[in-house]
């Protein structure tokens, strides 16, 4: 039976809201501010946010991925440089290229796409008779070279490539701004599925490598016009402070990125496991999880996620973060945050006496009807226990040092890059963390040596690869 929605049925809306004075005051307050204002409790005490009793001990600049979907890049690369830091006496400022692991992420997922567009050869996107196999095609389509990646494809990128001091491969325009980059690039990968499309399969089959290479050298040159060359050989100097707080100029001279990475960065990516907590009678806890189709780099090792409790990701996390290691994680960044207070706290919140009702689900639930998902990538660098009321993280992001008000372009508000994450907000709002193996329990680790269940592509923990841009907005 169709239930069509009638001119008096809106009416009935109309006079059930009006009637309410409380929603007429609600319509009027939000009409004319930002509805987060609306929803914040004018008691919540928001000093607790101040208050931590283990933090990471290291002074360090907060960096700013701009207008690009590099927020796990970044949250990886702030984790090494603040050993980096540590170690050489750097200055507060210091960090690797992002733009680098950029560059040579988006060639990898090019190879990978172009790839799995000749394994499927035979699937036409002609067709209006819908399958399985035709489906996951144009969702590779569709979400081709995002910005988006996650733990496997960072180990296997500085795995392969290395890491490099920013000072040797800066940032520029289209790497802080990368829409016009991922639109150009895809259309030409789109092309190049066309033509895979249409070259007859013995010609496919006989010619594969000399054909991928072709479309991938158009590739690289694509990426070099756009976000620069990568070094195959770097110098790096810097300046180490000594005792008497005098700086000491030093220098590496012609080393490649990747022996950069194994002789002078003090971070083993293969000693890192990542754990999430995906709270579903579906996905049981204690098992291997991999998503299907999830980008990797071609050739390399894939590494699984461990599903655990929360309780085990809380628990992990406090001791990296008392050993003095931070932790990155992946969360939902829109759910209960106030970016002007710097703070993710669902008590700070009350949709119940706006609305009558709060949108609040089990995470579980939360999950797969898609009202949450991990898709944001922020690093934790301390924390306080000491009191259940103020129980809670002190989390980095990568967003600057500066928000814009929404409509108000021209004024900054008041922001240090970090925030309080309530412990609450913590367990409903986040999804995966990457730690080191000795703070894991061996039982939860050995669980990594099974053969993995195989999520489907479209698992909301597959969000994080279809990062599109930041929203450096309050």
């Amino acid at each position: 039976m169709v239930n069509k929605l009638t001119h008096k049925v809106i009416s009935n809306f109309s006079h059930k809201f009006n009637k309410n004075k409380t929603n007429k005051i609600v319509k009027n307050m939000n009409t004319k501010t930002d509805f987060i204002n609306v929803l914040l409790k004018s008691d919540y005490t928001q000093d607790k946010k101040k208050t931590y009793t283990n933090i990471i001990d290291v002074q360090s600049k907060i960096t700013d991925q701009k207008l690009s979907g590099r927020c796990w890049i970044f949250a990886f690369l702030n984790i090494i440089r603040y050993k980096m830091i540590k170690k050489y006496k750097l200055a507060p400022d210091f960090e690797f290229s992002q733009n680098y692991l950029f560059f040579f992420d988006k060639l990898e997922k090019a190879n990978f796409y172009l790839s799995y567009i000749i394994e499927t050869h035979d699937v036409s996107v002609e067709t209006i008779q819908s399958n399985d196999k035709l489906v996951k095609l144009v969702h590779i389509l569709d979400n081709l070279t995002d910005d988006g990646g996650c733990w496997n494809v960072f180990v296997n990128l500085i795995e392969k490539y290395g890491i490099i001091p920013k000072t040797n491969m800066d940032d520029n325009f289209h790497s802080t701004n990368s829409e016009e980059l991922k639109n150009f690039y895809n259309d030409f990968l789109r092309k190049c599925a066309h033509k895979i499309k249409t070259t007859p399969k013995n010609e496919l089959i006989k010619n594969r490598t000399s054909i991928l290479n072709n479309f991938l050298s158009e590739c690289y040159k694509i990426l070099v016009v756009f976000l620069g060359e990568p070094p195959v050989r770097i110098t790096w100097e810097y300046y180490e402070e000594t005792k008497d707080k005098s700086k000491k100029a030093k220098i590496i001279k012609n080393i490649s990125p990747l022996d950069f990475y194994k002789k002078y960065v003090p971070y083993c990516a293969k000693n890192k496991v990542c754990l999430i907590n995906y709270p579903c009678k579906e996905t049981p806890f204690f098992k291997h999880y991999d998503i299907e189709m999830s980008f990797d780099v071609l050739g390399e090792k894939r590494r699984g996620l461990i599903n655990a409790p929360i309780s085990f990701l809380i628990d992990a996390t406090k001791k990296s973060i008392a050993n003095n290691e931070a932790v990155w994680i992946g969360l939902d960044i829109e759910k209960y945050v106030s970016h002007k207070n710097s703070f993710m706290d669902k008590e700070a919140f009350d949709y119940d006496s706006i609305f009558g009702f709060d949108n609040a689900m089990d995470k579980c639930d939360a999950l797969n009807y898609r009202q949450t998902a991990p898709v944001h990538a922020m690093v934790i660098k301390g924390y306080n226990f000491n009191n259940s009321k103020t129980n809670g993280f002190l989390v980095e992001n990568s967003w600057g040092d500066k928000l814009f008000e929404k409509g108000e372009k021209e004024e900054n508000v008041e922001y240090d890059g970090t925030y309080y994450m309530s412990e609450s907000w913590f367990k409903d709002f986040t999804f995966e963390i990457v730690v080191d193996k000795k703070y894991v329990p061996k039982k939860l680790l050995s669980i990594i040596n099974q053969k993995p269940t195989i999520l489907p592509y479209w698992s909301p923990f597959g969000a994080l690869l279809q990062k599109k841009i930041s929203n450096n907005y309050a």
